[in-house]
């Protein structure tokens, strides 16, 4: 095996020996050194079986990590303006953040850049997610200001 640069390690078990190899590329090399064709397909549909589930399970492992915090924002930014309306009302708002916050409490579970579109085809005001998030931004520092201005009044 070593001749044809397999890399491996011999294990001396109860039952006899075990030569153990640790990458698949060369697992198929020697199976196709020993001429096991029906074998090296076999495997190679195994090892392409495995990476397509692996691939799948990353993209999936992903894409509810992008939801999980898409809500988690969303959540907080519904927390600021219900915090905001609480205090002092929304006709108290300036117009462009009051229009935020009513799209953000009408669609709570859709990302930025989705909540921009909606705002973009619904209104007659284009906004991009970088100005929907300078706008949000803006929200929670209202916030902030406000709760701070009731603290010290109290």
């Amino acid at each position: 095996l070593t001749f044809f640069d397999i890399n491996n390690k011999i294990i001396n078990r109860d039952y006899g020996y075990m030569i153990y190899v640790k990458e698949a590329e060369k697992i198929a090399d020697f199976l196709r050194l020993i001429n096991a064709s029906r074998a090296v397909l076999y495997y190679e549909d195994i090892r392409i079986y495995r990476d397509h589930k692996n691939m799948t399970n990353r993209l999936n492992n992903c894409e509810q990590a992008n939801v999980e915090k898409v809500i988690k924002s969303s959540n907080s930014q519904i927390d600021d303006i219900k915090k905001i309306i609480d205090i002092i009302g929304l006709d108290a708002v300036p117009l462009k953040l009051k229009e935020v916050m009513e799209y953000r409490l009408k669609y709570p579970d859709t990302s930025l850049s989705e909540l921009s579109l909606i705002m973009s085809k619904e209104t007659t005001n284009n906004i991009t997610k970088s100005g929907l998030n300078h706008r949000l931004r803006k929200i929670k520092e209202l916030r902030e200001k406000l709760e701070g201005f009731k603290k010290n009044t109290n």
